[in-house]
């Protein structure tokens, strides 16, 4: 018998949420593809919960009513981007308390499950881990140094600016009407055509897939 997963997922920006999507919904079935001994049907929701003036167990808080009230979500898969912090501190400093606020509340009316997607510096440093895909988007047959990015996607301190940077270098022998592509062109196709394998040299992505095998321990889909 087939069985359902319902995702619901969050994030901090539009822009995040158009990379994010494809890449949390193929993420889980690889890994529900590979390890588990029933055939599990996916599907993932898009919870547009405001941020403005909560604290963010406040904001996983709304966003677990809502996933479960009107959608039956099973994990609720939050995104924040650990910017000037390590991976540790992003889960102790803002994930811990939401975890302990969330456990104040009624097991009825919130989602209790929750799966951390904290990628390193910011959600751009994802969309540099095939830089071959990121080079063929641009459009260009310029290499990766050539356009500034000489180091490894979590070692740059701002990756948005750099892609910004790359399109700029990739685009100034190109007449300005044809200078048309931006970042923000970028999220949803990078998003749906990233070869999750390219994710997996990034620690923050390896400990995403951790959080996944967590959840799915949680409600039973692996042993």
């Amino acid at each position: 018998m087939r069985r359902q997963l319902f995702l619901g997922l969050a994030v901090e920006g539009n822009t995040d949420m158009r990379f994010l999507e494809s890449v949390v919904r193929r993420s889980f079935e690889r890994i529900v593809f590979d390890e588990c001994n029933q055939e599990v049907d996916i599907e993932i929701f898009q919870l547009n919960v405001p941020k403005t003036g909560k604290s963010f167990p406040e904001f996983v808080a709304a966003a677990a009513k809502i996933g479960l009230e009107k959608y039956g979500i099973l994990t609720l898969v939050i995104h924040t981007d650990s910017d000037k912090d390590s991976l540790e501190e992003r889960l102790k400093d803002k994930f811990e308390p939401a975890y302990r606020y969330l456990q104040t509340l009624s097991d009825n009316n919130y989602c209790k499950v929750i799966t951390p997607v904290i990628p390193m510096r910011m959600v751009e440093a994802w969309m540099m881990a095939d830089i071959q895909l990121l080079l063929d988007e641009i459009g260009t047959s310029m290499t990766a140094t050539q356009l500034g990015i000489k180091r490894s996607p979590e070692s740059i301190a701002d990756p948005k600016s750099t892609i910004i940077n790359a399109i700029s270098i990739a685009q100034e022998n190109l007449p300005k009407k044809r200078r048309t592509l931006s970042i923000n062109d970028l999220y949803e196709i990078i998003g749906g055509k990233i070869d999750l394998k390219s994710l997996d040299k990034l620690s923050s992505y390896c400990a995403f897939k951790e959080f996944i095998h967590n959840s799915l321990m949680a409600l039973h889909y692996l042993d």
